[in-house]
């Protein structure tokens, strides 16, 4: 049986899931996205931090995780047959580093700093891609907005 992209994905975010509900001090320390200025003297931003956040979810929170993955299966497995699954790996880390930079650089225009760790932008950000698709980029921005 052929792995796909999306069953990937889903894994590795699963199982970061489940070591960070293991030790979720250390992992979101060192993987969530801090900002550009210090707002704790233990942990600061480092540039793996743009792509490594998107893994990390809410660990008090399991409906964060469910329907992330959620979307990504339905969003993700249309895409991947359509485009394949480099392209859909592309395209989902586009939206990952896509959204960390923006993370990082809007909130210095507005003076306010805060940890991000997933915003959902990885998830959301494919449903944009789909082809014919004329709401969904609209709706899509909806759901990677900061809540």
């Amino acid at each position: 049986m052929k792995s796909s992209a999306v069953k990937i994905l889903i894994f590795a975010n699963v199982a970061v899931f489940v070591l960070q509900s293991l030790s979720p001090e250390v992992l979101e320390g060192l993987f969530a996205l801090w900002p550009l200025q210090a707002i704790d003297p233990q942990w600061h931003f480092q540039v793996w931090q743009i792509v490594t956040y998107a893994f990390l979810h809410d660990t008090h929170n399991m409906a964060h995780l469910v329907f992330n993955m959620l979307g990504l299966w339905v969003f993700g497995t249309g895409i991947e047959q359509y485009v394949g699954p480099r392209r859909l790996l592309a395209c989902y880390f586009a939206s990952v580093v896509t959204a960390a930079l923006t993370q990082l650089f809007v909130p210095v225009l507005y003076g306010c700093s805060r940890l991000c760790t997933q915003r959902s932008s990885s998830t959301w950000g494919l449903p944009g891609l789909r082809p014919g698709s004329h709401i969904l980029p609209t709706w899509a921005a909806w759901w990677a907005a900061p809540w």
